[in-house]
């Protein structure tokens, strides 16, 4: 039996469980609940690119062949399970509240409609109005197999590509090698191996069965501190809320190298582009502190060594706290400003 979901509104949490930043998501249960796979990746802007049909089929490949052998494999599923939550469902969420369990189909569909990324939206005000601080893994949720060196091959179930000098290059795994398991778990699409990632606890290093040749190879893999942090979040819907909180509604892009180099900026100081400057509500902060679109900003709260979005966002996020202040210097044409924006 098959079912489509297509909103989240009355979403059971503690069965359904994936990245919420996607656009699309497949999970293939036995009966009795126990959840056998994820297909689902996004990784960049395009949604596409990291999914296909192709992909998809040889998921379910798998899972008829995990269905066979169950519940003798139960161990080898047992970490793809969901976790306790400590919300039932998305509205029950704080920020959610005024949302309905059904539809509005008499009035306003779409408005009252909970999206995919509204969750993690949810999940993260909680952190941020206790005003604790935020942890790698919610700033950086189900990080991409790339954080680590792997590109999967989007047309097969886990084979990869490996960057050399990368934590899976130094843990030996090569282009071609399909992931059979990763931490013990056996892997049936790219977005089991994210929730692996996404669940690896501290310590390390990973367990990692491959195949290889038609032959298992087993490997450990060691994740080097702070590894999560290599990943690129700018692409995701839920970093516009982090804009907000942080860049006061900017969409910060690195310069083109030849813009650098016109500049006499080297390539470890930071220049990125305000490509997006918000103009209303509370994205129109760095607007209303005399921010452009086109702004250079070379500093932001006394840094000077921010290279991506990415890591700006992590700073204000896991640095500073609502109501602190950061200032920004800026470079406007030939000029050079200074102004402050009021972190959320």
């Amino acid at each position: 039996m098959s079912v489509r979901l297509v909103k989240c509104n009355g979403l059971d949490l503690s069965l359904f469980q994936f990245d919420s930043d996607l656009t699309f998501a497949v999970f293939f249960f036995n009966a009795d609940r126990t959840l056998y796979a994820r297909y689902g990746t996004r990784s960049q802007h395009d949604a596409d690119k990291d999914v296909s049909l192709e992909g998809l089929a040889a998921t379910m490949r798998t899972v008829l062949a995990l269905h066979a052998e169950y519940p003798g494999n139960a161990t080898k599923l047992a970490k793809k399970q969901p976790v306790a939550v400590e919300q039932p469902t998305p509205e029950s969420y704080p920020l959610l509240s005024q949302f309905k369990p059904e539809l509005d189909y008499g009035g306003r569909v779409a408005g009252s409609c909970i999206h995919c990324h509204q969750i993690r939206d949810a999940q993260r005000m909680i952190v941020r109005q206790q005003n604790k601080t935020m942890p790698d893994p919610v700033v950086f949720p189900f990080p991409s197999p790339r954080t680590i060196g792997l590109s999967f091959d989007k047309q097969t179930r886990s084979t990869v590509q490996v960057e050399e000098d990368s934590s899976a290059g130094l843990a030996g795994l090569r282009n071609g090698d399909e992931i059979e398991q990763i931490d013990g778990q056996q892997v049936a699409s790219e977005a089991d191996f994210q929730w692996a990632l996404n669940r690896l606890p501290d310590d390390n290093p990973v367990a990692v069965v491959i195949n290889r040749a038609g032959k298992p190879v087993s490997l450990s893999m060691h994740l080097p501190e702070g590894w999560r942090r290599k990943g690129d979040i700018s692409w995701r819907p839920t970093s516009w809320d982090l804009r907000r909180m942080v860049t006061g509604g900017m969409v910060l892009k690195p310069i083109p190298d030849s813009t650098r180099e016109s500049m006499g900026l080297s390539a470890d100081e930071m220049a990125l582009v305000a490509d997006h400057v918000g103009q209303f509500g509370a994205h129109a902060r760095a607007k209303q502190a005399g921010l452009v679109k086109g702004d250079i900003v070379l500093e932001f709260d006394g840094r000077a060594d921010f290279q991506s979005e990415s890591e700006l966002l992590a700073y204000g996020v896991q640095q500073k706290k609502p109501g602190d202040e950061a200032g920004i210097r800026y470079r406007r044409g030939n000029e050079t400003h200074s102004t402050k924006i009021r972190i959320e």
